[in-house]
């Protein structure tokens, strides 16, 4: 009998054993499903964790993929092509500093130590290829956070992350936009949000004091606009998605920490980040690459059809999403949101890049590295001129030479001042320092480099630029002081290293040619004017040193500027002292116009004017005959002209006269210094002969009044 039970039991076994090997198959299978259900693979979540939303379908993902891959890439291409992150390291990287104070200042105060790790990620920018490497980690980081968080939650990522990464990359071109910063803030305030919804535990007081205990930490670290969207994420997903309004109100009452911080802390900025973008329309796009988050978390969610589970029962009834919600089955909608987002996306880009400030920035940092002619080839793709581009050039044209020749070639105003003071504001001080120290004026130099330094924080260019004024002025000790802290900058040890050890062997560095040469243009007395107008900085450097040919040139194109004839023509025997092959175009011109002057007024002309003005090439005066010409065609009519004139002699001396600025600008009011010299040119445009008559009788017409002096700065 027992043998039979025993073969009977064993028939039995062998019949189930089939059915139990296909129930484990499925439990198999379930666990794999549940292990893969997280957000695009992620390992399981903890016990008791709510249930994350159903997938969308293999190849709408793997398409979600390729495009969001190839969004975040050419996005990083433009960067690096197009914005370069070269010129947004040189226009307003955060100085950072390898050193244990600066590390510890970092944790003083909510937001400090996501801002450390911006400014030291961004220090790679100093490279333009690393940067644009960086851009692609950044974009490609918050575009997969953001889109596994948008797939855990409501089972299908949309375009949501793709606007999050074209608003950032538009933030790129502004350029002073802390695009850094800002993807930080998105990367870490989605990563936390998604680890929060896959805690474990369903009780309401656990989820809002864990969340809690996450706010007030994230609030310390990362500041308060990532600290506001991550509690806008937190009660999006509760509220919105999972249906669980209390939890979600507990979470929303984390934003009390904001206001008992400020009043803790009443200097406290709750837009800290955002007040550092620069630029029209820096501080909306900020506020919106923070915000497209949220609010596209909810409109999917509010545009789903079916979005709920009514079938669902049990704990998960309140995050289960409907199978039926799937958008894969509809990929006409899918690709059309897609082409959709790039397209408003690609012109959100090409309208937010700033290309006058990029070639501005080209022309300053060219001119820092001491490559005159790119920053010159810079300019002429220049539309708006800044004072520190208008200085940048103007030290460009004397280093390669053609100052008096191609002076005017770049727009000029009346009102323009050479040596421009703070009322054209703080961002020229380290342009105008540079311009002062070549030309010999070590104290001025000084003034202006300090200013530099509280204005735009120690930068790369202006501590070097210090520690050579200070080398100048011999006083090594505080030229090392900025070397000191130079070589706590990346990338800027060695070139610090190298200046440090040439100090220490010689406090002069008297091995350095240029700081050799500033040394013969330094001024012996000092000056007693509170104002130092641009003419009387040049001068005094004239009178340190005769053949100091950077003053010589610069008080020239001052004159030019201002139309000081009588000074212009004052030094124009100065120019045997400088070996000039020619008189240069510009002063050419002048001194025909003040050859016609003199001869409306019936003035008498210098034996050193009527011999310098017989070296007058010839083409100069054709030149002058064919402007005196178009001008008479129109019957003296100056508005008349200025169309025609500006088409052939927009960048002469005449025509600057004739309206207060060169060629190719909007016309400016005229006003008694512009209609004055229109009736001398008026009164005389057919009296200068084609050769030189400096004996010639005087003309009988009316006599024109002398031309005020503009007024200096």
């Amino acid at each position: 009998m027992r043998g039979a039970a025993a073969r009977g039991g064993d028939r039995v076994s062998k019949r189930r054993k089939p059915k139990r090997e296909a129930d484990i198959q499925v439990g198999r299978e379930a666990v794999r499903k549940v292990k893969g259900s997280g957000v695009g693979g992620a390992p399981g979540l903890a016990p008791g964790a709510p249930a994350p939303a159903p997938g969308q379908p293999a190849g709408a993902e793997k398409t979600s993929i390729w495009v969001g891959s190839g969004v975040c890439g050419l996005a990083a291409l433009f960067v690096g092509l197009g914005v370069e992150p070269v010129l947004r390291y040189h226009h307003a990287v955060t100085p950072f500093f390898w050193d244990t104070q600066s590390f510890r200042q970092c944790w003083a105060a909510p937001g400090g130590l996501l801002r450390y790790a911006a400014d030291f990620i961004a220090q790679l920018n100093w490279n333009n290829w690393i940067g644009a490497g960086l851009t692609l980690a950044l974009l490609g980081a918050t575009w997969v956070v953001g889109r596994r968080l948008l797939l855990y939650l409501i089972g299908s990522d949309g375009v949501t992350p793709l606007v999050a990464v074209f608003a950032l990359t538009a933030g790129y071109g502004r350029y002073a936009w802390p695009a850094e910063e800002i993807a930080l803030g998105l990367l870490l305030a989605s990563g936390a949000v998604l680890g929060w919804f896959a805690l474990p535990g369903r009780a309401l007081w656990a989820r809002v004091v864990s969340f809690w205990v996450l706010a007030t930490a994230f609030f310390w670290v990362a500041g308060p606009e990532p600290f506001v969207l991550l509690v806008l994420l937190a009660v999006g997903g509760e509220a919105g998605i999972r249906r669980r309004f209390a939890s979600a109100a507990g979470c929303g009452l984390a934003l009390l920490l904001m206001p008992a911080w400020m009043a803790c802390a009443p200097a406290f900025d709750p837009l800290q980040t955002l007040h550092r973008s620069q630029g029209s329309g820096s501080l909306a796009l900020g506020m919106a690459a923070y915000l497209v988050l949220p609010v596209g978390l909810m409109l999917s969610a509010l545009l789903r059809r079916g979005r709920w589970c009514p079938e669902a029962t049990g704990p998960d009834r309140r995050g289960a999403v409907s199978e039926r919600s799937s958008v894969g089955r509809m990929p006409w909608l899918r690709w059309s949101s897609w082409v959709l987002v790039s397209g408003g996306g690609v012109a959100l880009v090409w309208a937010s890049w700033d290309t006058q400030l990029e070639m501005s920035i080209q022309v300053d940092r060219f001119a820092c590295q001491r490559e005159w002619g790119q920053a010159l080839l810079a300019a002429t793709r220049l539309r708006q001129f800044s004072e520190t581009a208008n200085l940048q050039i103007t030290r460009a044209l004397f280093r390669v030479g053609r100052l008096p020749e191609d002076f005017l070639k770049f727009p000029q105003q009346r009102d323009r001042d050479l040596l421009p003071d703070y009322r054209y504001g703080m961002g020229m001080c380290r342009a105008e320092a540079q311009t002062l120290l070549e030309l010999g004026q070590v104290n001025l130099a000084a003034h202006f480099a300090h200013e530099a330094l509280e204005f735009d924080g120690p930068r790369p260019e202006t501590l070097e630029l210090l520690a050579r004024i200070y080398i100048l002025k011999d006083q090594p000790a505080a030229a090392r002081v900025f070397l000191n802290r130079l070589r706590l900058m990346p990338f800027h040890r060695a070139e610090a290293d190298a200046r440090l050890r040439a100090l220490a062997a010689d406090p002069k560095t008297a091995e350095d040619p240029e700081l050799a040469m500033l040394r013969t243009r330094l001024p012996h007395t000092d000056d007693p004017s509170p104002r130092l107008p641009t003419r009387v900085v040049l001068e005094q450097a004239l009178a340190a040193n005769r053949q100091n040919r950077m003053a010589f040139e610069y008080l020239m194109a001052d004159c030019l500027l201002e139309a000081q004839l009588d000074l212009l023509t004052r030094e124009i025997p100065r120019l045997a002292d400088f070996s000039y092959p020619a008189i240069p175009t510009l002063y050419e011109q002048a001194l025909i116009f003040d050859q016609v002057l003199r001869w409306v007024n019936r003035l008498p002309d210098s034996q050193i004017l009527a011999r310098v003005r017989t070296n007058i090439r010839q083409a100069t005066l054709d030149e002058y005959h064919r402007f005196a010409a178009v001008l008479e065609s129109y019957h003296q009519d100056r508005a008349a002209a200025r169309g025609a004139l500006a088409a052939q002699f927009g960048n002469t001396w005449w025509y600057y006269v004739l309206y207060g600025q060169t060629g190719g600008q909007p016309p400016s009011p005229e006003d008694a210094w512009t209609s004055r010299f229109s009736a001398i040119l008026g009164n005389s445009v057919r009296e200068l002969p084609a050769t030189d008559n400096s004996n010639a009788p005087a003309p009988t017409r009316a006599v024109a009044p002398e031309p005020a002096s503009a007024p200096s700065r």
